[in-house]
């Protein structure tokens, strides 16, 4: 694969190395295209552009305020752009601007960071130099790059340094995947390496960027692979020549893969039909690794949940800045300690504003919440205010292209009584106003909560031109009613509740009708009437092994009516499950699952939740609770994670070595689900305040799959005993997400001096020769004998020849 050699690898807390593409040589190499940081392509001739457009009167031209997009000349930006949002906005446009003030710690961090991806890169791919001599050259590459790497991830390999690209709000998104390979269960993973340069795992508001980030590296690659990145994007947002042809080294290292090219089109329907044709599945798990930088050790390994709803929603807020949508935004009050390390705190304007603190009033104080729609009162609930801040939203065909925008406006959601939004909520020129009229469906009973913690969102609901005759509801017969939703989630998860609202066609309120278009800017307040409620619980579940677990729903109607409720499990690679469905209108019964029950009797009192019995691993999944009312349809998704927390062990609590004597410790890591769980084995520190170290020289054997679907795993190494480490505690650390906090085990090591084992010896041997001395006297007297001697006239001894030497 080829990409330009001089790109930062990607590292943690925000850091990123702005370069500038220029035509030149670059380092094509299969798995790098290079981490583009900046987007900037325009001639030095556009500095001196005039941005105007037309006043009111539209004949006098003026200048128009610059988006950011066109004040840093970029025509598109990275997936690392909106990532470094989610952690400081304001840090994020003061690295831009005054780069130079960056602390110069953080260059070697970036210097190291990248040396260690790229030698991970070239563990697996090859690296080649090609000359380039244009931006379509440039370019070229990076799409070489990825069309090299698509056999690879057909035949079931392993890929690194992947380039992605996609747009998201109209505005075009390149990034660099790290790492794509195939897990054991067939899964395609994205692995995503964090290099850090302190020996501990991040704070949560640093995974929080790492999370956006992979989560926007999966939203791209999902889109490229269904075939959404036409042969048009590019050139279109890039301002490139499909006709321009291509380079000569470009053109040969083109031909060596496989691909004859000569212009830069060409390239770009290659890319579209590989894309399009192979069978490469979208990206099922996302994984970040943490390591340090100094010892490359493993810090941990965090596993992500994506939501595709929310990091759409996340995209398009950051986006909203560069497209001169709203203002700049610093970190709040509750998250200022990133200021401490920030290189641009003493000029930070945000900083000092906040600073200065509100306004001295009388009165108790409020807390004010921050919408991204607007400023609301928290503190109060919604049976209280009767009022809620919300967005409204509809979409728009993109003409010439099938292709829809989101257009969202300002709205607020009143209760009957109450006609206008509270004086300290005055609404913007463009909010809309909706107001429920009275009805028998009581909605505050669902969502009763302080308004600080509802998301709304309102949204038009289409009912395929047909008329949905709806008892007590006027119709004209040449009107069409028209029909909402209006959806109110809780922001820690609590539940989720969808209204179906009606604007009758023959009522009076129905002369101010709600325009279609509302890009244009409206103020009006409208009418409606809520009929249908669905209620739902938390939208994740996570529950152990053979427990019962209980998937919340219900529903409410303002008249009595049949419905039809249908509980669906969609498994892993898209398999649906028909679990249980109740049809109202014929009462039967489609019940395909024996350990799934729901509650019969209490269905006309609007019940439908689902008991699942005994759990097992094979019951995860997305359950869906669809409810029909009439030719009202809606459903509600629910995740059911099976998480069972591993039991650890150690093949020891105390253990006592002589220096120099060797054992292997073994921590057992066993019946955890799902597959994925990180053991460290910490060295701990004899003085207190000092940090744990890593061991390193560690091994874990393969996981076993156990009879009930769990998996189990050892973590060794070898300890070589030495009196330095006599009272020091040895920890396995274990960490998995059915954990809150990682477990730890720890054993206590006394290592005893060698010499006392020798003077052990030592005496034993002496011992020994004593013994060994008086068992020959003894011999030694039974063998003796006497003899005279004749010429001195005493007795002499006479020494048996087989023990003279013994005496000797």
């Amino acid at each position: 694969m080829a990409g330009p050699g001089s790109e930062p690898g990607e590292l943690s807390d925000s850091e990123l190395l702005l370069l500038l593409e220029e035509p030149g040589d670059h380092a094509l190499q299969p798995g790098d295209s290079g981490k583009p940081n900046s987007s900037s392509d325009l001639p030095l001739e556009s500095l001196n552009k005039v941005l105007t457009e037309d006043s009111a009167a539209g004949k006098v031209k003026r200048k128009r305020a610059q988006t950011p997009l066109e004040k840093y000349y970029l025509k598109y930006l990275c997936v690392t752009d909106l990532s470094t949002q989610s952690w400081c906005e304001q840090q994020m446009v003061y690295g831009r601007e005054l780069p130079q003030l960056q602390a110069p710690e953080t260059g070697v961090l970036l210097n190291t960071g990248k040396s260690i991806h790229l030698a991970r890169e070239l563990e697996v791919h090859d690296v080649v130099k090609v000359h380039t001599t244009s931006k379509e050259d440039s370019w070229a590459i990076k799409i070489l790059n990825l069309l090299s790497v698509i056999p690879v991830l057909q035949a079931g390999g392993c890929v690194r340094e992947l380039p992605v690209f996609g747009v998201i709000e109209d505005v075009f998104l390149t990034g660099i995947i790290d790492e794509l390979c195939y897990s054991a269960r067939g899964e395609l993973e994205l692995r995503e390496l964090k290099t850090r340069g302190r020996p501990f795992m991040p704070s949560g508001a640093q995974k929080t960027k790492d999370y956006f980030q992979v989560c926007l590296y999966k939203y791209i690659f999902d889109a490229m692979v269904q075939g959404q990145l036409k042969p048009d994007v590019i050139p279109s947002h890039i301002q490139l020549r499909p006709e321009q042809p291509l380079g000569s080294q470009i053109r040969e290292h083109a031909q060596k893969v496989g691909f004859t090219v000569n212009c830069f089109g060409d390239l770009l329907e290659l890319m579209y039909l590989n894309l399009t044709l192979s069978d490469i599945p979208s990206i099922d798990c996302l994984k970040i690794e943490y390591s340090h930088q100094e010892s490359k050790a493993l810090l941990g390994t965090e596993v992500v949940r994506f939501e595709e709803e929310k990091v759409r929603e996340k995209a398009q807020y950051y986006l909203a800045y560069w497209k001169g949508q709203r203002e700049v935004q610093g970190v709040e009050i509750e998250e200022a300690w990133k200021c401490q390390s920030c290189s641009y705190s003493e000029i930070c304007d945000w900083r000092k504003k906040r600073a200065e603190g509100p306004e001295q009033r009388s009165g108790p104080k409020k807390r004010i919440l921050k919408h991204h729609n607007g400023v609301a009162t928290a503190g109060s609930t919604f049976s209280q205010s009767r009022q809620l801040s919300c967005l409204f939203e509809t979409t728009e065909t993109i003409p010439l292209l099938s292709e829809f925008k989101y257009i969202r406006q300002n709205a607020w959601l009143l209760l009957s009584g109450t006609e206008r939004p509270h004086p300290e909520n005055p609404p913007a020129a463009d909010t809309l106003t909706f107001i429920v009229q009275e009805s028998s469906l009581d909605i505050l009973q669902h969502v009763d909560e302080d308004t600080d913690q509802l998301e709304c969102k309102i949204s038009r609901y289409f009912t395929d031109n047909t008329q949905i005759l709806w008892p007590g509801l006027q119709t004209q017969r040449h009107k069409l009613d028209s029909w909402f939703t209006g959806t109110i989630k809780h922001l820690a998860d609590k539940f989720t509740v969808t209204v179906f609202l009606v604007q009758s066609s023959a009522g009076k309120e129905a002369e101010n009708r709600i325009p279609e278009d509302v890009s244009q800017g409206n103020a009006e307040r409208f009418y409606l009437s809520g009929v249908f409620l669905v209620h739902t619980g938390p939208s994740l579940i996570q529950s152990g092994l053979n427990k019962d677990v209980l998937l919340s729903c219900a529903f409410s109607v303002d008249h009595h009516t049949d419905v039809t409720i249908k509980w669906v499990l969609q498994q892993k690679g898209g398999h649906k499950k028909l679990i249980f469905a109740y049809n109202g209108f014929t009462r039967q019964v489609e019940h395909k699952d024996k350990r799934a029950e729901m509650f019969l009797a209490e269905m006309p009192k609007g019940n439908a939740s689902l008991l699942l019995r005994a759990v097992g691993v094979r019951d995860a999944g997305t359950y869906s609770c669809s409810i029909l009312v009439s030719s009202l349809l809606w459903a509600q998704n629910i995740q059911l994670e099976i998480v069972e927390k591993p039991t650890v062990t150690l093949n020891a609590d105390v253990l006592s070595l002589v220096e120099g004597d060797e054992h292997k410790l073994v921590c057992d890591i066993s019946h955890f689900y799902p597959h994925d769980a990180e053991a460290q084995w910490l060295q701990e520190p004899m003085e207190q305040g000092m940090l744990p170290h890593v061991v390193t020289h560690v091994v874990s054997s393969s996981h076993r799959h156990n009879s009930d679907g769990t998996y189990s795993f050892s973590s060794y190494f070898l300890l070589k005993a030495s009196l330095r480490d006599d009272g020091r505690r040895y920890t396995c650390r274990v960490e998995h997400q059915s954990l809150k906090h990682p477990i730890k085990k720890s054993l206590t090591l006394k290592v005893t001096e060698s010499t006392s084992a020798t003077w052990f010896l030592v005496v034993l041997f002496v011992l020994l020769a004593g013994c060994l001395v008086v068992t020959l006297c003894y011999l030694y007297r039974g063998k003796k004998k006497v003899c005279e001697n004749q010429t001195l006239g005493w007795k002499g001894i006479c020494w048996h020849p087989h023990y003279l030497f013994v005496l000797l």
